[in-house]
């Protein structure tokens, strides 16, 4: 009797899109670039508190940094489909290169002014938000549908990899000295330009046609209109990014007020532990992550998410807060794995550029949603914001899981 064929083993499954040279070359270079990130966002988010001593100018100084997102993510949609996504990311590259070149100068002379952060956020929301979407597109180019899921997942882990390592060495060198923090995110930049200058220029021609990017852009919320499962999910995305992600960016805040450190050093270890949970989250998704209903687990874990963050608020323990942060990180990962295979694995060829552009402005406005809470915290407790937002997040889950059964069914 033929012996029955053996099903690959999960690592192996995990790993299959490595087999690819181009998503080598892409995952190369988005670890580079989320290392940067990462380290900016806490360096830039420390420096401004330390400038200023207000919440709401944190709050504040991410919105600004947002202002571009609403322009420059739409337009990254639209040319990403009509094929232009290689130079898209080279040039979005050199544009942070430049603006932390400039940052890095300032506080390095210590020539640096709270008004500089106002003038140089923007164009790194900028930046963030055209390359964002367009290495979202370029992973499915690369790979296919077949090892979307491994690509999804692979890319996830070397995101959160970064979010360890970015908070900690930005956390770290603060301590040495800011101007150091400034310079490291600056050789990052520019190491992640690298593998992008060795992929082809690829990318055909999708379904744009002769539409400006206004008509794209109608064509797409059409879409999302009529297409009944990617639109509740997209949404979804939006109130975690604007009520449960930008109420993390109070950590500088929460670090100082409640936990009493100004120097910076638990404010990077909650953003360590926040993505060092994101990871267990991800290589846990790697290997268990084959599940059926994904949908189902993803309303479970955006309903979770929200009950995390409601109950930070209620601790001033640093051991408990790190514990919290890590419960947080795994499920972040958790939700962004699971929501971009159900999206990627839905949404139609033609408009694929276009449609992750308007997931990613979720991402885009947790800085919007970042001058909310900051407005809430400086009227109100830190308790009460995180317990507001929290619940909100967890109703809106329920929301959706109640009124969405193609949701549920994914």
């Amino acid at each position: 009797m033929a012996e029955p064929e053996r099903r690959p083993r999960a690592p192996r499954l995990a790993l299959a899109a490595l087999r690819y040279r181009d998503f080598r070359l892409l995952i190369l270079s988005t670890g580079t670039l989320q290392l940067g990130i990462w380290s900016t966002l806490v360096t830039s988010g420390w420096m401004v508190y330390h400038l200023s001593d207000s919440s709401f100018q944190v709050g504040l100084f991410s919105f600004v940094s947002s202002i571009l997102i609403l322009i420059t993510t739409p337009l990254s949609g639209y040319l990403s489909d009509r094929g232009k996504r290689r130079l898209i990311m080279i040039g979005t590259q050199s544009i942070l290169i430049g603006a932390s070149l400039i940052l890095a100068v300032l506080v390095t002379t210590d020539a640096i002014r709270l008004w500089h952060f106002f003038v140089l956020g923007p164009i790194y929301g900028g930046s963030f938000s055209m390359s964002g979407p367009t290495r979202m597109a370029l992973v499915h180019d690369v790979v296919g549908g077949k090892e979307l899921a491994s690509a999804v997942t692979l890319n996830s882990i070397t995101t959160n990899v970064m979010r360890v390592i970015g908070p900690a060495i930005g956390g770290t060198l603060i301590g040495f000295g800011p101007e150091y923090a400034f310079w490291f995110p600056l050789v990052a930049y520019t190491v992640a330009l690298w593998p992008l200058l060795l992929l082809p220029l690829g990318g055909a021609r999708q379904g744009t046609g002769q539409n400006n990017v206004f008509t794209s852009l109608k064509e797409t919320i059409g879409y999302l209109r009529r297409e009944g499962t990617i639109g509740p999910l997209i949404a979804l995305a939006f109130v975690t990014g604007i009520f449960g992600t930008a109420s993390l960016q109070l950590l500088p805040v929460y670090a100082d007020r409640v936990l009493g450190s100004s120097d910076g050093t638990m404010l990077g270890w909650l953003h360590s532990s926040l993505g060092f949970g994101a990871l267990l989250g991800a290589v846990a998704m790697s290997l268990f992550g084959q599940v059926k209903r994904r949908g189902r687990m993803f309303l479970i874990t955006v309903a979770v998410y929200g009950g995390m963050l409601a109950l930070l608020g209620f601790t001033g323990a640093f051991a408990l807060a790190v514990l919290i942060m890590a419960a947080l990180g795994v499920l972040t990962a958790m939700m962004l794995i699971t929501n971009n295979i159900l999206i990627q694995s839905h949404v139609a060829g033609h408009i694929r550029g276009r449609v992750l552009s308007i997931y990613f402005l979720s991402f885009s406005f947790t800085n919007i949603g970042a001058i909310l809470n900051g407005t809430l915290a400086e009227w109100f407790a830190l308790k009460t914001t995180f317990l507001t937002v929290g619940c909100l997040v967890t109703a809106c889950a329920a929301f959706v899981a109640l009124r969405s059964r193609a949701v549920r069914e994914m």
